[in-house]
């Protein structure tokens, strides 16, 4: 077999990774477009629905840098579809469960389980994309995430108002199975051979290695207050325009289906910017996204019931193509300053920062709103992490020796 990177065959791979990344976002995104429905069943305070928002994350980040070593050691397609069928099935018990906390307790499994994915999938991008067009593949990738989003805000509410909550959220853990399905059928493992693959111990030495390297620690630190934003962003984007702007819960459902439409284009965007533009360098466009978004997220704090809606939609779409749209560039920066031999390790370990992140702030951004009483003050935190966020990119130091290649060949 040729070189994947020369392999005609990768955009099968690429399309069969965002095809993977739709399906099993599904069952994240999911839960924002219920939340009224379970706020309204079980009398949940904003605090509370932060709690449950956050909880699929938490399990990611308890083992995400374990993913890690499960894509660089074990093999990407054999830990993808073990991990996607596990992460479907308790979401799928999740459903049925009738308290708070025994839904909670399954999605952390399911989180434990879907934190083999990004990691893989990254690794994935590495091997079959020269450095020059990584970036844009990986935000192809990514904007599957985007298209989980969207089709969870479609077809999740009807479900959900003619029938019930259960239904869609159950509809959703199915849904990722198909992911894991695709990935079963459709994926070629060209990493090195079984014969290279990490012991237990020698991957503690890819740790050391890892947090030793001071990008890699920053990048981490740049993604706890970016994608805890991001999260917190899209967790209260309905109920917020359900209060503030008195829309309907369908309504206020397509504003998320919009946030994940212009997040799947900033994804593309930004990698063609970064990849052509910025000559595959990645450390400014990473900063000036970071910038803008927290401009959006300020903004939004200020709309009132008298805002006009084509205003809500700009903003809403801004902070989409900014807040959401980072992580083609963002994961494309971590692999490549990390290096491949450890780029699953080093996604897994920063994957961890990440979503500690959103385990912080989506119930801190619920208590600010439950304490003050109005959304005002927890949109200019988020905007505020935004703006620290491109603090610690602006330390990161970036190779910047990058090849030209032939994209089409």
């Amino acid at each position: 077999m040729n070189s994947p990177q020369n392999n005609r065959y990768r955009w099968v791979i690429l399309g069969t990774l965002f095809s993977l990344h739709v399906f099993t976002s599904v069952g994240q995104f999911s839960i924002p477009p219920l939340l009224p429905f379970i706020k309204k069943e079980m009398g949940l305070s904003y605090t509370q629905v932060g709690l449950f928002t956050s909880s699929y994350f938490f399990g990611i980040a308890l083992t995400a840098t374990l993913g890690g070593w499960a894509a660089d050691s074990l093999g990407i397609r054999r830990m993808v579809v073990l991990g996607t069928f596990l992460t479907g099935m308790f979401t799928v018990i999740a459903s049925r469960m009738s308290s708070l906390w025994g839904i909670i307790s399954f999605l952390v499994l399911a989180g434990i389980c879907y934190s083999i994915v990004t990691p893989s999938t990254n690794k994935a991008t590495m091997y079959w994309f020269h450095e020059r067009l990584r970036a844009t593949a990986m935000g192809i990738k990514q904007t599957g995430i985007n298209g989980g989003g969207l089709l969870a805000s479609l077809i999740i509410p009807p479900i959900a108002l003619n029938f019930n909550w259960r239904y869609g959220f159950s509809l959703a853990g199915l849904l990722v199975l198909v992911g894991g399905l695709l990935m079963l059928v459709f994926y070629r493992e060209v990493e090195p051979s079984p014969h290279h693959q990490m012991a237990l111990r020698e991957w503690k030495q890819q740790i050391k290695k890892v947090v030793s390297d001071r990008n890699v620690l920053l990048l981490g630190f740049d993604g706890f207050f970016r994608v805890g934003a991001q999260n917190a962003f899209l967790a209260y984007l309905i109920l917020y325009l359900q209060r503030i702007l008195q829309l309907p819960v369908i309504t206020a459902s397509l504003f998320f289906g919009l946030a994940h439409v212009s997040g799947a284009l900033g994804r593309i965007t930004w990698g063609l910017v970064s990849d052509r533009a910025f000559g595959g360098r990645r450390k400014e466009v990473y900063i000036y996204i970071a910038l803008i978004s927290g401009i959006g997220l300020f903004i939004l704090g200020i709309l009132t019931p008298t805002t006009p809606i084509w205003l809500v939609i700009l903003i809403v779409a801004l902070i989409g193509f900014t807040a959401v749209g980072h992580q083609g560039v963002g994961l494309s920066f971590i692999t490549e300053v990390a290096g491949k031999e450890v780029a699953g390790t080093a996604s897994g370990f920063n994957q961890s920062f990440y979503f500690f992140g959103v385990v912080v702030m989506a119930p801190l951004f619920g208590f600010m709103v439950d304490l003050f009483g109005t959304y005002t003050q927890a949109w200019m935190t988020l905007a505020l992490f935004s703006f620290i966020a491109s603090g610690f990119v602006f330390f990161v130091k970036e190779d910047l020796k990058k090849v030209p290649i032939n994209v089409f060949s």
